[in-house]
């Protein structure tokens, strides 16, 4: 394991020995100053040849093997050494630092055995970070959506208080005078027909 003590912008490095060839081993743990808090952070390698790779370094991605520690891209451990330096973006900010080097010893691999896939580019890890992000839109969108977002009913709230009397209306206007009814033909009539109805004898009526 490689251990980079980055304060502000120069890297103080301390390695275990390194071997040639390893493949998905080799790590690099970060101590960060508070400099850096709230910066995104690339790591830039540099191998023999003029080999570099570009790697995004935060938990999303897939060099983050957890406790601040990030696996190097085996193309640039080769002998006799491989350098990184470190690069923190935020807003309109940007950060560097020194490269640090770190030396490679020569492994008992043998010539010619195939190699590990090609480290993504950083164009890739982009890409999948995106990608990433919409994924988990999209699950956070199905379970709002299947009601597992829904809480229980509250308990019911107490009575409000009585609201104040209103305010008398204004008095209407006094009704026009009714006039006397004056009953016509048919309404003696009618009258007539229903006491006749209701006397027990039969006894008619002439009105």
């Amino acid at each position: 394991m490689i251990y980079a003590k980055v304060k502000g912008q120069h890297i103080d490095v301390c390695a275990d020995p390194v071997y040639s060839d390893s493949v998905n081993f080799l790590s690099l743990k970060l101590d960060l100053s508070k400099e850096w808090n709230g910066y995104e952070v690339t790591a830039v390698f540099k191998g023999e040849g003029g080999k570099n790779i570009s790697a995004i370094f935060n938990e999303e991605s897939g060099f983050y093997i957890g406790d601040n520690t990030y696996l190097v891209p085996y193309e640039v451990i080769k002998v006799p050494s491989f350098s990184f330096s470190l690069i923190g973006t935020k807003e309109n900010s940007r950060i560097t630092t020194n490269a640090a080097e770190v030396r490679v010893a020569e492994s008992g691999y043998a010539q010619g055995e195939a190699p590990g896939e090609p480290t993504i580019s950083e164009y890739e890890q982009l890409v999948n970070l995106y990608q990433s992000a919409i994924n988990i839109a999209q699950s956070v969108r199905n379970d709002a959506d299947n009601g597992l977002f829904k809480g229980d009913k509250g308990d019911k709230g107490d009575k409000g208080d009585n609201g104040k009397d209103g305010i008398n209306g204004t008095d209407g206007k006094d009704g026009i005078d009714g006039k006397d009814y004056i009953l016509t033909e048919a309404d003696k009539t009618e009258i007539a027909n229903m006491v006749l109805d209701i006397m027990p004898n039969g006894d008619e009526v002439n009105y």
